[in-house]
């Protein structure tokens, strides 16, 4: 798997969603009804890894973080996209890429997105999605205009569903929580 980029978050969810659909999302601004209903759900489940959440008629996906930090983004050549929220025994290139390589004994099927445009946002949730936007060829690139820096971006992937499954690995003293996207056939 190669490292595509590395996502900022204080807490709180990432939220993955096809990019022309994400301008839908007000984020935590001006009291965001989705935010706040999205909230909501997170504190009736506290447990809960991930779920999928419904964004004015587009599907969207919430993963947990577990607290605030930094996710690293993954992607091969298959379409597979992981992200990696990482807990290090040695901050390396190497050790992060062991935990997104590692093989998981099981892991949890939080459910199905689709992402027609070939374009997915990845942002964490308290953030507009009124700076996101669907334009540019690059395989990925940054948001600017975010609240937290390097906290949104948006990513070339195939124009499919991708089903989701979370899982958490141990490579040595080292462990991490992922959100795996499998194109499906």
């Amino acid at each position: 798997m190669n490292h595509l980029f590395s996502i900022n978050a204080e807490g709180g969810p990432l939220l993955l969603i096809d990019a022309i659909a994400v301008a839908q999302w007000d984020g935590a601004e001006n009291g965001g009804e989705n935010y706040q209903r999205l909230s909501a759900m997170f504190d009736v489940s506290p447990n809960i890894q991930g779920l999928l959440f419904d964004v004015k008629c587009n599907l969207a996906l919430a993963w947990e973080m577990s607290g605030a930090g930094t996710a690293d983004v993954f992607g091969d050549a298959s379409g597979v996209v992981r992200i990696v929220r990482a807990w290090l025994s040695e901050d390396t290139a190497e050790e992060l890429e062991n935990l997104a390589l590692a093989v998981s004994q099981s892991s949890v099927s939080i459910g199905e997105i689709y992402v027609p445009s070939g374009r997915l946002a990845v942002f964490w949730a308290p953030e507009s999605g009124k700076f996101i936007t669907n334009s540019g060829a690059e395989e990925f690139r940054m948001v600017k205009g975010t609240v937290l820096a390097q906290s949104a971006f948006v990513m070339k992937v195939t124009s499919k569903k991708y089903e989701c499954l979370h899982d958490e690995v141990k490579v040595g003293m080292s462990q991490a929580r992922r959100l795996t996207l499998r194109p499906c056939d």
